[in-house]
């Protein structure tokens, strides 16, 4: 696909500022996959941006920030209930506009997401191991710079550098009537190391182990897709994609910089 097409707009609910939501994520065989995206068809639609450009999956791209200590791992990694991860995401496989840095945090069961816009020249500096600065923050909305300067005293606080690059491609579809309803299908999943400059040249892929099912929502799942995951017997997993591709890396030595220092340092990469 090519990569200057494969730039989804930020209008979609997943890729906004989003105050509180639930995701149950599974992972199912793709034949599955494929039967689910047929039965959920009659009550959704594909995400919008798939529908205006002809295409049934895009590319996602998160540039993870995490301590020397990979603490941010850690916390995934373990099972903490209340933790956070810091990540500049864009969408294609070279870095591209728009791109946003973001935090993702947990509340218990509670997701809670900050996105702003940065320019990609910063993202781009960030590759080359150098950090963000308070003019790559785009301001598209009141509060996007107060918002801005609050995740990059986060990341200064935690002396955050890129970890790793998760890429994957996904299929997503949006409820006809509601829009904070979606389900996504993430299929591909590969760990590039953060040492890369363009974060595309060496890559990884993740064990295959099927397609990963994400359900997002805001109250309740609504009674016909909590029957249709019963009734293909659908059981929740944490799938946590930074965990995998960090250990995919370690494995393969092809880790970064920041996981090369850590690994020499504590043996184990601070896990």
């Amino acid at each position: 696909m090519d990569p200057a097409r494969n730039n989804p707009t930020q209008s979609r609910l997943d890729d906004m500022t989003v105050r509180s939501r639930y995701e149950y994520k599974f992972r199912i065989p793709e034949s599955k996959a494929e039967l689910l995206a047929c039965e959920i068809r009659p009550f959704m639609r594909r995400d919008p941006w798939l529908e205006a450009h002809g295409e049934t999956s895009y590319t996602v791209s998160s540039l993870y920030l995490d301590s020397p200590s990979l603490l941010c791992y850690g916390a995934v990694d373990q099972g903490e209930k209340n933790r956070f991860k810091l990540r500049v995401r864009w969408y294609g496989d070279d870095v591209c506009d728009p791109v946003f840095l973001e935090e993702k945090r947990r509340k218990n069961e509670a997701i809670f997401k900050t996105r702003v816009t940065v320019t990609s020249e910063g993202t781009r500096r960030l590759l080359r191991g150098l950090s963000l600065k308070t003019g790559d923050i785009v301001s598209r909305k009141t509060g996007d710079r107060a918002e801005g300067e609050e995740l990059l005293r986060k990341a200064r606080t935690l002396l955050a550098k890129p970890a790793c690059v998760v890429r994957y491609q996904r299929e997503a579809w949006e409820d006809r009537h509601d829009k904070g309803l979606r389900v996504t299908f993430d299929r591909a999943l590969h760990a590039c190391p953060a040492s890369d400059n363009t974060g595309t040249r060496t890559s990884t892929p993740v064990e295959d182990r099927g397609t990963i099912l994400e359900i997002k929502f805001h109250n309740q799942v609504p009674q016909w897709l909590a029957s249709l995951v019963r009734r293909h017997e659908l059981f929740r997993e944490s799938i946590p994609k930074y965990v995998l591709c960090v250990d995919a890396l370690r494995s393969s030595f092809e880790t970064g910089s920041l996981l090369s220092r850590t690994t020499v340092a504590n043996g184990k990469g601070g896990t």
